[in-house]
């Protein structure tokens, strides 16, 4: 499990990756997702390496956001990796 920082103060929480795939993961304590919590998770993607998901952890509910970004509630964390790690071992 890694983080990300750049110069212009974007970051992911956490990176965590598997032997082919990276899931980059933002956790904020805000009950209401805004696109703009996305942000570390985007620059990542752009300036580093495209990663294989992209998820926010907050203390809402969960949902789907357009871009296929998932956003999960803290409760779900756990089984939400796990589903993430089987369906890479194939």
């Amino acid at each position: 499990m890694h983080f990300f920082r750049d110069q212009h103060g974007h970051e992911v929480d956490w990176l965590f990756a598997d032997a082919r795939r990276f899931l980059g993961i933002e956790i904020k304590a805000s009950a209401t997702p805004r696109p703009s919590l996305l942000d570390g998770l985007r620059a990542f993607d752009r300036k580093i390496r495209p990663l294989d998901g992209r998820l926010l952890v907050y203390s809402g509910n969960p949902r789907t956001h357009s871009a296929g970004d998932r956003f999960v509630n803290f409760k779900d964390l756990a089984p939400t990796l796990d589903a993430w790690l089987d369906s890479g071992s194939s």
